[in-house]
């Protein structure tokens, strides 16, 4: 009988020791990659840490099959270093793919596994039966601003379908890309009369601070084409932390946010030049309330909050002024964006409404 529990002793301890020898931590292990264009290689970057006491070193890299390569650091990670795994799918299947990649790591008993899935989807994506009621340089869209909102570690692919209204054969192509976007045009050339579609994809592991980032791009009719304003579509990315992130975790102590009014109604300018309002936010949690990020999607708009860590029972005041001449100049409708801990409500979208 003792012989027997010093055994099931023995087994449960080496069990313990396996689960708690893992020397890599995942941000997020699976990477949903969207619609693929068939022959279009797409890229899945994992963002990783070793967060063991001394350095560690990935034996080997193993992918489900030659369709997906897979490259990392070679040389010895750091204690508490952060690293990346970068793979890329060939897309040379039409359909939905869910591709693993294991990470053998020395001293591991188990690979880590990461996932890369999406579909792949022929050049012609889908017919677009609406409008395009934007007239952007030589063409026309059906959108001349786009939003992204990913936690830290999505890809999100965005559509701006394009229409040739010219009498020339175009090449669409976007121009004045940041790093963290990339773009295909299909079909790659436009008759006329014809529509397109334009594919934006946003890589969210290249951007490095929360909340909102708010960049350019231009569209143009060929290879070398110049920028110009006509040309302009403004691109909006919302970033939150990732989902498995201490702040997204629910509990009965969490902070709790309320917001006296959810939009806010500044009415006519009239003959002014500024118009003002309030909106009072209370914390109706058990802990301190954060607001990380407090940012705006247009011109002419300013803010000012007396406060940004709010106690429980708490509030604090958002002063907003709407100033004409700034408005006026915009192309965004006027809102302002927060970020804050409280896990339920991470971003927030207060919409701002005023008659010019």
């Amino acid at each position: 009988m003792n012989y027997n529990r010093l055994v099931l002793a023995f087994l449960l301890l080496a069990g313990s020791m396996a689960v708690s020898a893992q020397h890599v931590r995942v941000q997020k292990s699976t990477i949903d990659c969207g619609e693929v264009i068939y022959k279009h290689p797409v890229t899945a970057v994992f963002q990783l840490s070793n967060p063991t006491k001394h350095s560690i070193k990935i034996e080997k890299v193993r992918t489900g099959c030659d369709c997906v390569a897979a490259s990392y650091p070679e040389e010895r990670i750091d204690k508490w270093k952060r690293f990346e795994v970068s793979t890329v799918y060939n897309a040379t299947l039409l359909g939905h793919f869910r591709k693993p990649v294991e990470i053998y790591v020395q001293g591991d008993v188990h690979p880590v596994t990461l996932w890369m899935q999406g579909v792949v989807v022929r050049d012609t994506i889908r017919s677009f039966d609406g409008k395009y009621p934007y007239k952007v340089g030589k063409l026309k869209v059906d959108k001349n601003e786009v939003e992204f909102d990913v936690h830290k570690g999505d890809r999100q692919v965005q559509k701006i379908y394009i229409f040739n209204p010219t009498q020339d054969i175009v090449q669409p192509v976007m121009m004045h890309l940041p790093d963290y976007l990339s773009s295909i045009c299909s079909p790659s050339k436009l008759s006329p009369g014809h529509a397109g579609v334009a594919l934006l994809t946003l890589n969210s592991h290249r951007l490095h601070d929360f909340g909102l980032t708010q960049t350019s791009v231009y569209l143009g009719t060929s290879l070398g084409d110049q920028v110009s304003p006509d040309k302009e579509i403004i691109i909006s990315t919302v970033l939150l932390p990732s989902e498995d992130h201490p702040s997204g975790r629910i509990s009965a102590l969490s902070p709790k946010m309320y917001l006296s009014s959810r939009k806010l109604d500044l009415g006519s300018f009239g003959s002014k030049e500024e118009l003002k309002g309030k909106i009072r936010i209370i914390n109706k949690g058990k802990q301190i309330l954060e607001i990380h990020s407090l940012q705006m999607f247009s011109l002419g708009l300013k803010v000012s909050l007396n406060k940004t860590k709010i106690e429980p029972g708490k509030s604090a005041v958002l002063k907003i002024i709407a100033i004409k001449s700034g408005l006026q100049k915009s192309k965004s409708k006027p809102r302002i964006l927060m970020i804050t801990n409280d896990p339920v409500r991470e971003e927030v979208e207060i919409p701002i409404f005023v008659k010019k």
